[in-house]
């Protein structure tokens, strides 16, 4: 989506609304094509998760899930749609080899573990593992 029109109309709408503007894009109208879209994939990934747990209750919806969406995204990196798929399996098999030795202290670990990760890691773990892998290659790709 980057790579075409609407996802340079968006890129250009980050850097500088205005000129955007000046250019001839109606940038209300692009920012409302993008509020629809991460909606409709807020809610079809909504409607999965209901059918995937079988129950929906206003309790699932508090804190523990929001922190946990944070920490998939924080743990694969921002700005990649691969890096909180790659976070959100991490961190869920973090929690469970840590809960598996200790389930009272789980969540104190992988806390503890998040607050490492943030320091060393601000960007995620996919931007620096690709840092690692170009230190080891000495800047080569191939």
């Amino acid at each position: 989506m980057r790579a075409g029109h609407t996802g340079k109309v968006l890129t250009a709408i980050q850097c500088n609304e205005t000129r955007a503007q000046s250019l001839g894009y109606d940038t209300s109208a692009e920012l409302l094509k993008a509020l629809m879209l991460s909606a409709g994939i807020a809610g079809l990934a909504g409607a999965l998760y209901a059918a995937t747990s079988g129950i929906v209750v206003p309790d699932l919806v508090g804190l523990l899930l929001s922190t946990e969406v944070i920490m998939w995204v924080v743990v694969g990196g921002r700005g990649t749609l691969v890096g909180p798929v790659v976070g959100t399996f991490l961190v869920m098999r973090f929690q469970q080899e840590v809960s598996s030795v200790s389930a009272a202290l789980w969540p104190l670990v992988v806390g503890v573990g998040f607050v490492i990760l943030v320091f060393t890691a601000p960007n995620g773990l996919l931007p620096w593992l690709g840092r690692m892998g170009c230190r080891l290659t000495g800047g080569r790709t191939s």
